[in-house]
């Protein structure tokens, strides 16, 4: 496993596709009924061309038509759903990107992986993937990526022969890189052309095509419109007209009927449910829900099903129909691993019997989820749940229990000592969960640049979860909604250049709530935009102390401790920034962060007026080389590299730099 890091997936991603496409067997239950005979044979298998994965970033379950949302426009969706099996309620184990996303593709939940948000985490090499398991089966391995959170690095490339991200041009109001959906489907379907076109002379092989769009995802800026306006609704129907095309693409080359095909989603979206506009705050079902729709040869079509079914639970399912060896999808049920059950074979067992009609009863498991976002970022408390067909438990700060038989909106909470004895037996199974879980990796993995749209890098946690009488006593995340949203707006605020608007509200939410980190870091970030803007050294020190602050409350904001260190360099204090590097980087040796700021720091003549006495270009150059060794996506620091490669003749140096910036930024 982890056969292929990121270095070779980059390479991957310039290789010229390899792949043929042709039939493998997807092993059946016997005894299931069909409708075309030629889709099975005496074994009790259907040949199919191979498996076709769609998830559709921050799809809530109850915007499509077939589930139930008069204003969608989504005929295409709706129409899968209606020949294949809609499941309404799939359960995912973290509302945030990249997390979700790893335990679809892993089978593991969040805290067992150690990879509990975006960027700057990646996904263990440690852990088995479904490509990975694919390709030692002899797939060819396709992935197609719309959002910056899964971008190469991200560790999702483990087993893809092929890991492609086409981003469009970064626009100013657009915080998180994305592929439109069009753009998405132009590079899916020269993708599958590519492998068409190799077929007619290589040797034919099965293949596992992953496309992922990120369209719903905030900002709402789709170019459909539909009745009432909507932008979500927009987003929505824009993703289905393009799956539309996706499959008809598919179709015209002759994959698209004879594919196992998986559509679903990572999480949903707040939509201003319970105050929460996006998502990965809180649990209620508004963005832990999603909706899946399977079909295929073997797959007996038409139906739908209430019960509520796992997305960690999907790698395995997937195993179990193409009939291959899915035991490493199940290694974590072994005596003393994190929480019982996460992979529990029987789930996808019966899942896979479920879609062939072998068996017609779903049996409903416990669904574990978290949220740790608020409690990383904020220092609010953090959030788990369990999840049954009839109640919700969500441990916070408080324990709340959720009647979903007569309360499906989740808006009357009800205390343990209220609730009926099913519900409080939950509790106490949520309670030994939390207790007991522990990784299954011996090291999580942490990448070297966080992403813009999540609010800065904090790690945050030292174990899987704080215990409950600590957490008791923290912010529970619900009570500070009002908090919340005003720091979004800041945050929205800020990133649209509006800064002395920005800075007066995270003047007042720090004044409100001086220990949360997140606060005083952008506090810090708008006073240094306006330092900069306005050449005011008074500001960028302030600032400075901000990040200062936002670190000293977390030492795991490094993000924090490297604009502390940044606006040092910016205000000419050169001493106070080596001390801090020489001590950061004691600790860290390798950390290209750190060697990038030292970098920086020796290449500055001068700044705020003040001349550095520790300016030194080789010295510099040779930091900048040692950082861009370790992290080879550095963007800005390759741009640099180039820069000073020409100005000191080193004209093949500078060339292999911007060679690279042209993998990572096509176009460029």
């Amino acid at each position: 496993m982890g056969e292929n890091d990121s270095g070779c997936s980059n390479r991957c991603v310039l290789s010229a596709l390899l792949v043929i496409l042709a039939c493998l067997s997807l092993t059946v239950a016997p005894g299931c009924s069909s409708e075309n005979n030629s889709d099975r044979n005496r074994a009790g298998q259907a040949n199919v061309d191979g498996v076709i994965l769609i998830t559709i970033d921050t799809l809530r379950g109850d915007r499509l038509g077939c589930t139930g949302h008069s204003a969608a426009q989504t005929p295409v969706l709706d129409s899968l759903a209606r020949s294949g099996v809609l499941f309404e309620k799939v359960v995912v184990p973290v509302p945030i990107t990249l997390p979700s996303h790893a335990s679809l593709m892993t089978g593991c939940l969040p805290h067992e992986m150690e990879l509990r948000d975006n960027r700057p985490f990646a996904l263990s090499h440690e852990l088995d993937t479904l490509a990975e398991i694919l390709s030692r089966a002899d797939y060819q391995t396709i992935a197609v990526i719309a959002g910056e959170p899964l971008a190469p690095g991200c560790g999702l490339e483990q087993g893809f022969d092929t890991y492609l991200f086409r981003p469009a041009p970064r626009r100013a109001d657009v915080l998180l890189r994305e592929s439109p959906a069009d753009r998405t489907v132009d590079a899916s379907l020269d993708a599958v052309r590519a492998l068409e076109k190799k077929g007619q002379t290589a040797e034919a092989k099965p293949f596992f095509l992953w496309v992922h769009f990120f369209d719903p995802h905030v900002p709402y800026i789709a170019p459909v419109e539909v009745e009432g306006g909507d932008a979500y609704d927009g987003e929505v129907a824009f993703v289905d007209r393009e799956i539309g095309r996706l499959l008809d693409g598919l179709e015209s080359i002759g994959l698209a009927e004879r594919s196992l095909l998986i559509v679903t989603a990572d999480h949903g979206e707040g939509l201003g449910d319970h105050g929460e506009a996006t998502h990965a705050y809180f649990l209620y079902d508004t963005t832990l829900t999603v909706p899946m729709i399977v079909k295929g040869p073997g797959i007996e079509g038409g139906r739908r099903a209430a019960e509520q079914v796992r997305l960690v639970d999907i790698k395995g399912t997937i195993l179990t129909l193409l009939g291959l060896d899915n035991a490493a999808a199940f290694a974590g049920d072994r005596e003393g691993t994190a929480v019982s059950g996460v992979r529990n074979r029987a789930a996808s067992e019966n899942l896979a019997a479920f879609l062939t009609a072998s068996e017609n009863e779903l049996k409903s498991v416990p669904a574990f989820a978290e949220s740790l976002f608020c409690h990383n970022h904020f220092k609010w408390a953090q959030l788990a749940s369990i999840r049954t067909d009839a109640f919700k438990v969500v441990r916070g700060a408080r324990t709340e229990i959720f009647d979903l038989e007569n309360d499906p909106a989740e808006l009357q909470p009800i205390a343990p000592s209220d609730a009926p004895r099913a519900a409080r037996v939950l509790v106490d199974e949520l309670d030994e969960r939390v207790s007991r879980a522990r990784p299954i990796v011996v090291k999580g993995e942490r990448l070297f640049n966080s992403l813009p749209g999540y609010l800065g890098g904090t790690a945050g946690y030292d174990q899987p979860f704080v215990e409950k009488e600590k957490n008791a006593l923290l912010p529970h995340p619900a009570d500070r909604v009002d908090l919340l949203n005003r720091f979004l707006k800041a945050v929205e605020l800020s990133e649209g250049g509006l800064f002395n608007r920005a800075r007066s509200m995270f003047e007042e939410l720090h004044a409100l709530d001086g220990r949360n980190p997140s606060f005083a870091f952008w506090l810090g970030r708008t006073l240094k935009s306006i330092g900069e803007k306005e050449r005011n050294s008074l500001l960028m020190a302030r600032a400075g102390g901000m990040f200062k602050k936002a670190y000293q409350l977390d030492p795991a904001f490094v993000d924090a401790f490297y604009l502390f260190l940044w606006t040092q360099i910016q205000t000419g204090a050169f001493s106070a920034a080596e001390n801090e590097l020489d001590r950061f980087l004691g600790r860290f040796p390798g950390d290209p962060k750190g060697l990038e700021l030292y970098g920086y720091l020796l290449t500055t003549q001068a700044s705020n007026g003040i001349e550095n006495p520790l300016h030194d270009m080789d010295a510099g150059l040779e930091r900048f080389e040692k950082s861009i060794a370790v992290n080879q996506n550095n963007a800005r620091l390759l741009q640099k590299l180039v820069d000073l490669y020409k100005s000191l003749d080193k004209k093949e140096l500078a060339e292999r730099c911007r060679r690279r910036l042209r993998e990572l930024e096509p176009g460029r």
